[in-house]
């Protein structure tokens, strides 16, 4: 006498021991390629998650961009961009977007990963942005700095503009680009008296860096001189 059902009962055990004593095993969409010809347009390329039984692997996400970047200099390439989502049931982190190199790891923890993709720019592209991004566990032999920039601003002769700090940022680079006078930036921090700030007097024509706290939300640079000028920022992320 034989039983049909034993076979997937003895298989479904032994799936079920393979997770229990394999708790890392990942489960959805390890990664995907997608081509992107519109600007701005998120594509999810990885999707994952395993047991919260065991976390202590990091989670490696390795971002693979197959665009031909070999085109003639007058042509605008797009910037390509990774938007990570980590964490655990019930509380997920959020990266935003951060512009990637041609090809970059870096690690995360957590239970559940999902990493999407855009380009900031596609016009005169001769062909789409092929990006891309798999998840695979433990960690890379060599990581690479996460870096993100903002787009210029302008700011009128003596006044000011106020920025919000991302999440995970760590540093953030001023970079004036007409800044020919000396310009103040002031860091907006939560204290435990309230609102506090941190003035820092900036050198014209050069390179800030600036250490941001934990409790920095915002900055705010004052233009002190005659004219307008235009900066732009780029900020440090460490996840």
């Amino acid at each position: 006498m034989t039983f049909p059902f034993q076979r997937d009962s003895i298989s479904q055990m032994l799936a079920l021991l393979t997770k229990i004593s394999n708790p890392d095993e990942l489960i959805g969409n390890l990664g995907t390629i997608v081509p992107l010809t519109v600007t701005n347009q998120e594509v999810i390329v990885a999707d994952v998650h395993r047991s919260s039984m065991k976390l202590s692997s990091p989670l490696c996400v390795t971002f693979y961009n197959k665009t031909d970047n070999d085109g003639p200099a007058s042509v605008n390439f797009p910037t390509p961009q990774i938007r990570v989502r980590f964490g655990v049931d019930g509380l997920i982190a959020d990266t935003g977007f951060i512009d990637v190199k041609r090809n970059q790891s870096f690690t995360v923890r957590g239970s559940h990963v999902r990493v999407s993709v855009r380009v900031t720019n596609v016009f005169g592209v001769p062909s789409p942005a092929e990006l891309g991004a798999f998840i695979s566990i433990g960690t890379p032999g060599l990581t690479q700095p996460l870096r993100t920039g903002v787009s210029s601003g302008s700011i009128t002769a003596g006044g000011s503009a106020t920025i919000t700090i991302p999440n995970f940022v760590k540093y953030v680079t001023i970079c004036p680009v007409t800044f020919a006078t000396p310009y103040i930036v002031t860091l907006n921090m939560t204290t435990p008296a309230g609102i506090g700030s941190f003035i820092h007097n900036c050198v014209a024509n050069e390179l800030s860096i600036l250490p941001i706290p934990a409790n920095c939300y915002s900055i705010t640079i004052n233009n002190t001189g005659p004219a307008a000028s235009i900066f732009s920022l780029i900020y440090d992320i460490d996840i």
